[in-house]
């Protein structure tokens, strides 16, 4: 890490690498996609990145890092995607919803597609959250008699 911090990335993806070699873990390798993105090697970024994610899906570092990579090789859905699931695990952060938007509208100048005139915004009640931790676990989800639409079906609309 110092090196990281001293700007020597190349010293740095060498001293992660050999943590990598002795462990592979979620942090070394996030780590050093994140060197390999300052020495501009978005392939090996990408590839660290999805490896730090293979040990832990929901670390919103490497997601981060996948996202910056993907957007840096023009892969700007796939980016989208990763901000997204970023956005999932820290809803609240600014800084996530500003990339979103600018991956968006990246991605619809380089295909020339118009800006949507509204946005959605999908609700999640606790008990939906509930519902899928229950799924995840392989158990059955009751449905709830005249509960109305499902709560992560409701949504509002409002303009751009």
């Amino acid at each position: 890490n110092e090196y990281y911090s001293g700007g020597q990335y190349l010293r740095a993806v060498e001293c992660y690498t050999m943590s990598v070699d002795q462990e592979r873990t979620a942090v070394a390798s996030a780590n050093r996609a994140m060197a390999l993105l300052k020495l501009g090697e978005h392939e090996r970024a990408e590839e660290d990145a999805t490896s730090a994610l293979e040990i832990d899906p929901s670390y919103l570092k490497a997601l981060q890092r996948r996202s910056t990579a993907r957007r840096e090789q023009g892969k700007l859905l796939e980016a989208m995607e990763d901000c997204e699931s970023a956005l999932r695990l820290t809803p609240q952060s600014q800084a996530l919803r500003g990339d979103r938007r600018a991956l968006a509208k990246a991605y619809r100048d380089a295909e020339g597609l118009e800006p949507l005139k509204t946005e959605a915004t999908v609700t999640i009640a606790k008990d939906a959250r509930a519902a899928q931790k229950t799924k995840e676990r392989g158990e059955e989800v009751e449905p709830e008699e005249d509960a109305g639409p499902p709560a992560a079906a409701r949504s509002e609309a409002r303009p751009a």
